[in-house]
């Protein structure tokens, strides 16, 4: 798969984000983005991984305290979204991951826009805002 290729595609797709693009090593493309989601109240980092055969994308949300509360809403989410996990990353971040298999460079791009717009519909939102409600920007 040509990586650049698929750059291209989503930075086409999504113009409207500032990416920043990592230096290609091991045959991986990486690149990440700041994004606001409306309704949920935290901003977000879109790290994104895109190999031979893989696409990885972790939407890093603010800081949650490891509490039984947040592992039991964490657990909630995790039950209702077949296609994003949460967890709380080792520096106390809460992170919604979403992997797919790839097979070719049209299927890489239109999996990073089926993740993008997954978190944005209201459905997804509904079950991620009491997760977020327990996020906070300092530590």
């Amino acid at each position: 798969m040509n990586l650049e290729r698929i750059y291209e595609r989503i930075h086409d797709a999504w113009s409207n984000i500032k990416f920043n693009v990592f230096p290609t090593k091991d045959g991986l493309l990486r690149f990440e983005a700041s994004a606001a989601l409306e309704g949920v109240g935290d901003d977000i980092l879109i790290a994104t991984i895109i190999g031979d055969r893989a696409l990885a994308i972790d939407f890093i949300f603010d800081y949650i305290n490891a509490t039984e509360e947040a592992y039991q809403k964490i657990n909630q989410f995790n039950e209702l979204n077949l296609f994003y996990k949460a967890y709380i990353r080792h520096d106390g971040f809460l992170v919604i991951n979403y992997h797919a298999p790839v097979i070719d460079e049209e299927q890489a791009a239109q999996e990073f826009n089926y993740a993008l717009l997954g978190l944005a519909e209201e459905s997804m939102k509904k079950s991620l805002l009491p997760i977020t409600k327990l996020t906070f920007q300092e530590k």
